[in-house]
């Protein structure tokens, strides 16, 4: 995570009016599948669930939750989604906006964030978390994504990618669990991969 936060017009910049799409391009192995299976293994076999994705962006894995869920509410920064989707509603938040605060208390029954956190600041990262710990309902779960410089040590050891990860200007990749714990005592890390996929549960 960075020690700076991104301004809206930068993350327009970056990605463009229809918000970023995962490619996975540059590294070794797509995850995709693994974490989806983690996903649904949250949001069971009923598609009942009330779901809220935290940077939806162009959508990668919105239609999948979508496909899984009763609802799905997704947060970004872009002016409006090119998701086109029945169960679906975007929330554009205002700059520099790192909170849920458009979504009810406790309506949420599953959350998910991916490439997004590992962008911004801790304190943004903390803010995001305590915001969503108010939406979700009692016993809720989320998944998120953050970055680890482990993780990248790990699987991208003497790479050119991770040297340009590491000693770029974006990321400092320090440890987020401690900030994590002390919100949920209980949350664990639920795969073995580039970065920090967390179960976070709201006790």
């Amino acid at each position: 995570m960075q020690n700076k936060n991104y301004s809206k017009t930068d993350f327009l910049k970056f990605w463009g009016e229809n918000g970023y799409v995962e490619t996975w391009d540059g590294h070794k192995h797509n995850w995709s599948d693994e974490i989806k299976l983690l996903v649904k293994n949250q949001l069971g076999a009923n598609k009942d669930k009330q779901v809220l994705e935290i940077g939806c962006g162009g959508g990668y894995w919105t239609k999948f939750l979508c496909e899984n869920s009763k609802n799905v509410i997704g947060i970004d920064l872009i002016p409006k989604s090119p998701l086109n989707l029945e169960n679906f509603r975007y929330i554009e938040n205002d700059n520099l906006q790192f909170n849920c605060n458009k979504i009810e208390d406790e309506s949420i029954d599953f959350a998910f964030s991916f490439g997004v956190f590992c962008h911004l600041s801790s304190s943004a990262c903390e803010s995001y978390l305590k915001d969503t710990l108010r939406v979700l309902k009692k016993g809720a779960t989320a998944i998120f994504m953050y970055s680890d410089d482990e993780g990248l040590k790990k699987f991208y050891n003497d790479d050119k990618f991770f040297a340009s990860m590491i000693y770029g200007e974006c990321n400092d990749y320090s440890d987020f669990m401690p900030i994590i714990k002390k919100y949920d005592s209980g949350c664990k890390k639920i795969l073995d991969f580039r970065d920090l996929l967390v179960l976070i549960t709201k006790r």
